[in-house]
């Protein structure tokens, strides 16, 4: 009888990967029975994460330190660096990291949110405990006291796809943190950024980004979330509209900081296919 049981649920398992198909996120291969990035994806992915490094310092992202060219003087919750990104993101057009950050902005694809949002937190994480001191936090957990928000992707954008990849990613970073997240930003219509050069860039940020109305000012330091930093015009512009309502314990964080190059050696279109 045991074996007669233990055979149907081999039989119905088998069913059920024939049956349901989902699509990788970052590749749109299909894989059965299996949600979430592809492994062979997430495998290339993390390779792209860890080898980009910072133009000006050869570091990774979680290494530099260099400034963030922003116009005002934020003191950020940590004095020693002004922002933190996970990755650098090389600008050109058939890399797994390029796939994902497009696919993020067009599909609504919970695991893409979830991969950025988690390998976020674990830096934050890990930044909290390489440098304690300069934190100066001695609570259990080492994030209480501080909001999340985030910058809002354009009106033609949300419009046109139906969901804010910033949103999703900032609440997600604030589940596993343990702080709540807050919207404190609105976009009225603008042009899209991507279609901008740099001095484009800054003067649409600067006049399509508002605080809402009906703002609630937290009462700690603030995580200020941005999916990509391009030229840090709109990073700008939300730090602008936050140090002028009086926040001014302000840490930007991004998913990836832009820099223009070619392709890196250790991507080839063998291994992307």
């Amino acid at each position: 009888m045991g074996r007669c049981i233990e055979n149907i649920k081999e039989w119905l398992h088998i069913l059920a990967q024939y049956t349901f198909h989902y699509t990788c996120p970052v590749c749109h291969t299909t894989v059965l029975y299996e949600k979430g990035i592809r492994p062979g994806c997430l495998a290339m992915l993390e390779t792209e994460e860890g080898a980009r490094t910072c133009p000006t310092c050869r570091r990774t992202a979680r290494e530099c330190t260099c400034t963030l060219s922003l116009p005002i003087g934020i003191t950020c919750g940590n004095p020693a660096r002004s922002w933190l990104a996970h990755t650098f993101y090389n600008c050109y057009e058939d890399g797994v990291l390029s796939k994902l950050l497009h696919n993020a902005k067009k599909e609504y694809k919970a695991a893409l949110f979830d991969h950025m949002a988690t390998s976020l937190a674990a830096d934050l994480h890990a930044l909290r405990r390489t440098e304690r001191q300069e934190w100066q936090s001695d609570a259990e957990n080492p994030w209480q006291g501080w909001w999340i928000t985030w910058i809002p992707r354009s009106l033609k954008g949300y419009n046109q796809y139906g969901f804010d990849q910033g949103e999703e990613c900032a609440c997600r970073i604030a589940d596993i943190l343990g702080i709540p997240a807050v919207p404190l930003f609105v976009r009225e219509a603008g042009r899209t950024q991507k279609t901008l050069n740099a001095v484009e860039r800054r003067e649409n940020a600067g006049n399509s980004l508002h605080l809402r109305r009906d703002l609630v000012l937290p009462e700690g330091p603030l995580l200020l979330y941005d999916d990509v930093i391009t030229t840090g015009s709109s990073m700008a512009a939300a730090l602008f509209l936050l140090a002028e309502s009086g926040i001014t314990a302000v840490f930007p964080i991004a998913y990836a900081r832009t820099v223009r190059g070619k392709r890196p050696e250790y991507i080839t279109k063998d291994t992307e296919k």
